[in-house]
């Protein structure tokens, strides 16, 4: 038998590890074997030798939790036990982070991220969704469990959800219909999600497939209704593509299909009401769209993904004009710089990330999945 004591840091982490207190202390003592006390922000465990340090690696994973500001229940706790009996302790750095994707024909789900694993470039991907026939992944992101999930719907109307709301289904499976989710209309369907943890001095900027731009104020949707609430009033020939939050301080990047793009300061849209329609963002040729758009401050290089599955970085500098040291964003409303030289052998433009050069890259055929660092 053998003692040790943990000293933690911060009270208050004690508290967000141990929500339900005795029960998860009789949990690890019982799984493990060991007696925990607690005292203050200190911890004594004492036991069989082996035992002890297992109990020592699930505090410090828990721990490390805590500092993320994510929940730990008692299923993490059995969990996390599971991890550090087997030494792989550090996989939490995934829990409670999930993968979330809703498909084009409106079919979401949320995977924890530990059943994805990084690739190298060029590979043919795992499975990532079930998928219909001409159904396809049309967006896939990472979010916290306890992040608000913002869904803009086709309709210009946001619905919320807390990220543990949304049913929770394999790497594989094809996920939940979005009518079971959330209570959309018939033809609505969900164009954008965006997660949010805390409100503040934030800004929700919205971009239409006709180069349409708005700027709303992020507290002007913390209070919804089960029902939703209006984001954006959009034409019956319209609808939204990209939704970014930003901090008043963005320049903003809008691509098209056809090989264009614009780089404008997002103080060129002045905040607006809930029922507002926006203003023209960039000035579209004839027959071309928006496929993407996003925050020059949320990475170095703009990445272009064709649709025969081409694609390249380009920096941002380069999106700027002017002499070097006196670089400007355009102006709103322009016709924008070329962007990507679209030919028959790369096809046309398909979308567009901004990216930093240690970012994973997750394009998504169909439903196969492949994930590689972008650098």
């Amino acid at each position: 038998m053998i003692e040790t004591t943990m000293q933690m840091e911060q009270a208050d982490l004690m508290i967000a590890i141990f929500g339900a207190f005795d029960e998860n202390i009789k949990l690890i003592e019982r799984e493990l074997g060991v007696s925990v006390v607690s005292r203050a922000t200190e911890l004594k465990i004492s036991g069989d030798p082996e035992a002890v340090g297992v109990a020592e690696r699930v505090f410090a994973a828990l721990l490390e939790m805590a500092r993320r500001g994510e929940a730990v229940s008692t299923q993490t706790v059995q969990y996390v036990i599971g991890l550090a009996r087997e030494g792989r302790e550090s996989e939490v750095h995934t829990m409670g982070r999930d993968v979330l994707v809703i498909t084009a024909k409106g079919y979401g789900k949320r995977t924890p991220c530990s059943e994805y694993r990084e690739q190298a470039r060029n590979g043919k991907g795992i499975r990532a969704m079930a998928t219909r026939e001409e159904d396809y992944v049309e967006t896939l992101f990472t979010a916290s469990t306890h992040d608000r999930i913002f869904f803009f719907t086709s309709f210009g109307r946001v619905y919320r959800k807390k990220g543990y709301q949304i049913p929770e289904a394999g790497r594989a499976a094809r996920g939940t219909n979005i009518v079971n989710i959330l209570p959309v209309e018939p033809g609505e369907k969900v164009s954008a999600m965006l997660h949010v943890r805390e409100f503040g001095d934030m800004y929700i900027f919205m971009v239409t497939r006709s180069g349409t731009v708005k700027r709303l104020p992020l507290d002007a949707i913390k209070n919804i209704r089960k029902t939703g609430i209006r984001a954006l009033s959009i034409a019956e020939d319209d609808e939204l593509i990209t939704v970014r939050l930003t901090d008043g301080k963005q320049n903003i990047l809008i691509a098209t299909h056809e090989g264009y793009a614009i780089c404008f300061d997002e103080n060129d849209v002045r905040p607006m009401g809930r029922e507002a329609a926006g203003v023209r963002g960039i000035k579209l040729r004839e027959g071309d769209y928006v496929v993407g758009a996003g925050r020059a401050g949320g990475g170095t290089a703009l990445l272009s993904v064709t649709e025969n599955g081409y694609g390249k970085r380009t920096e941002l500098d380069e999106y700027l004009r002017g002499a070097d040291g006196e670089r400007q964003p355009q102006s709103r409303g322009g016709m924008g710089l070329k962007n990507y030289n679209c030919t028959e052998k790369t096809g046309f433009v398909a979308d567009v990330k901004v990216v930093r050069e240690d970012d994973d890259l997750r394009p998504e055929d169909e439903d196969l999945y492949s994930s590689s660092y972008i650098s």
